[in-house]
């Protein structure tokens, strides 16, 4: 048995991770994860050997609204 970080993404685009253990061959560790999180509607589309930190790039940046027309004038038209 070995660790595994599992990356699973739902019918929404949301990718979550978890760690578990599964076979040393990939084909059976694969099939031993990718029902593990079905039954929350989730699906196994990465598999990596051991335990790794898995960082998004909504992980990356600050949480804040960006106000597109934040630096315009009021009639954009002014140039």
């Amino acid at each position: 048995m070995l660790p595994y970080t599992a990356i699973y993404q739902n019918a929404a685009g949301r990718i979550t991770r978890y760690t578990a253990q599964a076979s040393n061959d990939k084909k059976q560790a694969w099939a031993q994860l990718s029902g593990m999180r079905e039954s929350d509607g989730e699906c196994l589309i990465l598999l990596v050997a051991g335990n790794h930190p898995v960082i998004q790039y909504v992980d990356t940046i600050e949480n804040k609204q960006i106000d597109l027309f934040d630096n315009l004038s009021p009639d954009s038209s002014d140039g």
